[in-house]
């Protein structure tokens, strides 16, 4: 195999999703975990502008296949996992360091996780300290067509705010409402993916007081 990971990783990521659909999914995951391995190695290099864009395209290439394989073979946890890598690694590429979150009194805050994957968005939920997936119910292409109009009514100063609350209404009873949290003191931390990351929730419908957000 080459030691040059800029050809090694594509070729890594290659023959695991081969083998995936080859009903071989333990020699799959080695091939991810060996392809990750070399994108990790090559994030703590410097690089310029156009190294960094193809290799964040490649981590995520290598990670979306990954956790969809995981959620595929029933694998929740690793799947998680492997995804909090893929972001972990995606900010390192950028040049950051990721610290761990926690709520404003110190105590570990209830994390919701996006993960657009295969035409659906799947989420994780760790609950005071248990993690649980469920993937969302509407496809993915009509979560983010309601998003971008969610987001286009709500720049328009004459809008409607009934239209608006209908649309907020309906992104929360999608993305929100399955994760079946419980009113806590903790608080709610979500991470999106895809259009979702252009959401403020701060500034939505999609607050609710019983998440605690």
């Amino acid at each position: 195999a080459s030691t040059n990971p800029m050809t090694a990783a594509p070729v890594l990521r290659a023959l695991a999703r081969m083998e995936d659909r080859s009903g071989k999914p333990e020699q799959a995951n080695a091939h991810f975990q060996q392809a990750s391995a070399r994108i990790a190695a090559v994030a703590r290099k410097p690089r310029n502008v156009s190294e960094t864009m193809r290799w964040r395209l490649e981590l995520e290439d290598v990670y979306r296949a990954w956790v969809a394989s995981d959620l595929h073979h029933e694998r929740i946890a690793s799947g998680a996992a492997h995804w909090q890598d893929y972001l972990r690694l995606d900010q390192e590429l950028q040049g950051y360091r990721v610290a761990a979150s926690a709520s404003p009194t110190g105590q570990p805050a209830n994390l919701l996780t996006f993960a657009r994957l295969d035409g659906r968005y799947t989420a994780w939920i760790n609950d005071r300290g248990a993690t649980r997936q469920f993937w969302v119910a509407a496809d993915a292409a009509t979560i983010d067509s309601l998003t971008r109009r969610y987001l286009a009514l709500s720049s328009r100063p004459n809008t409607s705010l009934a239209l608006i609350g209908n649309l907020g209404d309906r992104l929360r009873r999608e993305l929100l409402d399955p994760a079946g949290l419980l009113p806590s003191a903790q608080a709610l931390l979500i991470q999106p993916d895809g259009e979702l990351s252009r959401l403020d929730r701060k500034s939505t419908r999609l607050n609710s007081s019983h998440l605690g957000i």
